[in-house]
């Protein structure tokens, strides 16, 4: 009984990390574009560019993040992942040229990039050692998380105010930080991914043509559906939106995808992987 009870407040402790996780995220990734554009005046060239430094940047870093997680532990990564982001938000307010707001996008998502990965990884392991609660109930928790701080951050914006997504961003990560240091308790972890090297995956390639195919797919993917992720709200914009439309918007996003953490095991069993993979990216298309 005392067990259960101990899983039990971990898994609220983790549901609750990662919903203000999340929200944190909403709160500066869904306005960061206008905050660039219309706030500190950059074209949309320049904004692109910047964009791509956190594409870059995911490429390059979450391997080596993922090799010390495993190396030093996940709670200790994560939380130095969260502090270094939430401090290096104040930055960008004393940033209003363009050299430096790129370079200091460049020093941010080394830190930030990794954050959802590390988050994903904790709710993987409890998973995984206690057979509760899969990986979908949890991660859940960071779409509703997305929703209330897209909604609430976008009613009160204006463009005089725009800096503020970045000290509502700090805030509310400082708060999931702090739940984690105080009082996450890791499972004993049984997975270790340090093994893992290039040349793992290049003998994976050569051994089945198939994995090679499917990172093709991947690749296509990204590259098609990158300029709708992150210039989905540029566009909102232009169309008339306010910030409020805009936070409304990416709620009713965040909101839709709920019903596939609990059932998208059951859609995949039932149509098959393959088959809904191709359904989803068609609906995408139609969308």
């Amino acid at each position: 009984m005392r067990r259960h009870n101990s899983y039990l407040t971990q898994e609220l402790i983790i549901k609750l990390s990662v919903f203000l996780s999340y929200a944190a995220f909403s709160a500066w990734l869904s306005f960061f574009n206008l905050f660039l554009k219309k706030y500190l005046g950059f074209s949309d060239t320049q904004v692109g560019l910047i964009s791509g430094v956190q594409q870059v940047n995911i490429l390059l870093i979450l391997p080596v993040w993922g090799f010390l997680a495993d190396r030093f532990g996940r709670k200790k990564m994560l939380l130095l992942a969260m502090m270094a982001t939430l401090l290096l938000f104040y930055g960008f307010l004393f940033q209003r040229l363009f050299l430096p707001v790129l370079f200091f996008t460049f020093l941010i998502t080394l830190f930030y990039s990794p954050l959802s990965s590390l988050l994903d990884t904790i709710a993987l392991d409890y998973h995984q050692q206690t057979g509760r609660s899969s990986y979908g109930n949890i991660r859940l928790w960071g779409s509703m998380g997305w929703a209330v701080a897209s909604i609430v951050v976008g009613s009160f914006l204006v463009l005089d105010n725009l800096w503020l997504i970045f000290p509502v961003a700090s805030f509310v990560m400082f708060a999931a930080w702090l739940i984690l240091r105080l009082a996450y308790k890791p499972l004993i972890v049984k997975n270790h991914l340090a093994s893992l090297r290039m040349a793992h995956l290049g003998q994976l390639i050569i051994a089945d043509k198939r994995l090679l195919v499917f990172l093709i797919i991947i690749a296509l993917y990204g590259i098609s559906s990158a300029p709708i992720q992150y210039y989905i709200n540029m566009y909102y914009n232009e169309i008339g939106a306010t910030y409020r439309h805009l936070g409304i918007a990416y709620a009713v996003q965040a909101l839709s995808e709920l019903p596939f953490f609990f059932f998208g095991n059951y859609i995949v069993q039932k149509i098959g992987a393959r088959r809904l993979m191709v359904i989803t990216m068609l609906v995408t298309m139609l969308r």
